[in-house]
C-alpha cells in the first residue's frame, strides 16, 4: 500500500500519473460538454427558438385554474 501511494506521488510530480490523466479527461470533458451548450444556445437564440417562450411573453398572461 505504502509503495503504491509513494508511486503515484512520483508519478504525479512528473504528470505522469493516473490522476493526472483521469484529470486531463475530466477538463476535456467539461470543455466539450461547455462547447455544446454554448453552440446550441446561441442556435436557439438566432433560430428565434427561445423568442417566444411563455415567461418573457408579455401579451400572454399567466392565468391559474382552478383557483
Amino acid at each position: 500500500m505504502a509503495f503504491k501511494l509513494s508511486s503515484e506521488l512520483v508519478d504525479a510530480a512528473k504528470g505522469s500519473g493516473g490522476v493526472i490523466r483521469k484529470k486531463k479527461a475530466l477538463s476535456l470533458l467539461q470543455e466539450q460538454r461547455y462547447v455544446f451548450i454554448y453552440t446550441t444556445t446561441t442556435k436557439m437564440i438566432y433560430s428565434g427558438g427561445i423568442k417566444n417562450n411563455v415567461a418573457t411573453d408579455k401579451k400572454k398572461p399567466v392565468t391559474i385554474v382552478g383557483k
